[in-house]
């Protein structure tokens, strides 16, 4: 093309910069309204440690937002090439009702449980669930406590998560299926593949889950002197459904795992979910497009230990605390899909 070289490096004018440029505005709104309503009674009866306590709850709420994206983001625009932001609005009405019971059951004992069920109404649907727990605290001496609990929990999808338009963005990654089947004695990182360019969709999913989990600790806290105290607590925490945004490079990596068969079942659900998710050409089979957006993963476990020490130095010049903690994961495992591979 034989442009004309005087136009190309005469300097824009004013009018001809300011009709290039816009200001892009979003004016995001959002809401979390709620009634509550909540009755204690701490001297509900009479056990031998002492009066047993009762608090409940009742709740009715909505939440909405609204992100009011700028149209000029949000379509085909002068302004942009090769973005499209996303737009997103709703809401969700919720009601739950909730109680909790502490006990002293003996002097050195004490019990308490609690109960909870949350109800959200999503655009015609409804997701619900009851969640309790139970906690034990026992001091068989002064200086020790030995404690102990059990829980499960709830948690409805974000907003956004679920109301998400589509968006889209140029992106790229490395292309590890046709790395391993058209290169495969060649590194991944210095295949012909390794840095291939196509386009990512995003949007959210009315149809996800609510996340739950279960969780369990035992521990005791040890304090020898009223100035210092050990604890030591094991904890067990399980958590399923829960909501990732999938990256590109963990779909074109799970992609090649589930087209080859490495470490995952080529014929489970979710590896056709995640084939589906890469967009190839019938003519060399490049990458034309991925979709993203917003999943609910299998399962999160994670178990290990926590300690830590506390010394309380009372002096003239004020009062000085000092603490060490200590963290040891013993476990950590997840599965992105029930039918997926354990890592």
């Amino acid at each position: 093309y034989a442009g004309d070289l005087d136009r190309f490096y005469t300097p824009l004018s004013t009018e001809q910069m300011d009709a290039l440029l816009a200001h892009i505005v979003y004016n995001p709104e959002s809401h979390n309204e709620t009634l509550s309503f909540t009755v204690t009674n701490a001297s509900l009866f009479e056990l031998p440690g002492g009066a047993a306590g009762i608090a409940a709850t009742a709740e009715l709420g909505n939440q909405g937002y609204d992100l009011n994206t700028d149209p000029k983001a949000t379509g085909d625009s002068f302004y942009y090439w090769g973005w499209k932001d996303q737009d997103g609005h709703g809401n969700r009405n919720r009601w739950a009702l909730a109680s909790e019971l502490r006990m002293p059951v003996l002097a050195s004992l004490n019990l308490s449980v609690a109960a909870r069920y949350d109800q959200f109404r999503i655009s015609g649907r409804q997701q619900g669930k009851l969640t309790y727990s139970a906690g034990l605290e026992w001091r068989p001496v002064e200086s020790l406590l030995v404690r102990g609990s059990y829980g499960t929990a709830f948690r409805a999808p974000e907003l956004h998560h679920l109301y998400a338009g589509k968006g889209s963005v140029d992106s790229g990654g490395i292309d590890y299926y046709r790395c391993a089947t058209e290169q495969p004695d060649v590194p991944f990182d210095e295949c012909d593949f390794s840095d291939e360019g196509f386009q990512l969709d995003r949007s959210g999913d009315l149809t996800l889950k609510p996340e739950t989990s279960t969780s369990w600790t035992a521990g005791l806290v040890w304090s020898p002197t009223p100035e210092l105290d050990f604890s030591l607590d094991w904890y067990n925490i399980e958590m399923r459904n829960q909501t990732q945004s999938l990256s590109v490079n963990k779909i074109l990596q799970d992609e090649y795992d589930c087209r080859l068969g490495i470490d995952e079942d080529p014929a489970s659900q979710f590896c056709a979910d995640t084939i589906a998710r890469v967009v190839r050409s019938n003519v060399d089979n490049h990458i034309a497009s991925v979709h993203g957006g917003y999943v609910n993963i299998g399962m999160e476990r994670t178990s290990g230990l926590d300690a830590s020490a506390n010394y309380r130095l009372d002096t003239r010049f004020g009062l000085f605390r000092f603490t060490a903690n200590y963290t040891r994961v013993s476990t950590h495992e997840r599965r992105d899909a029930p039918d997926a591979a354990l890592v």
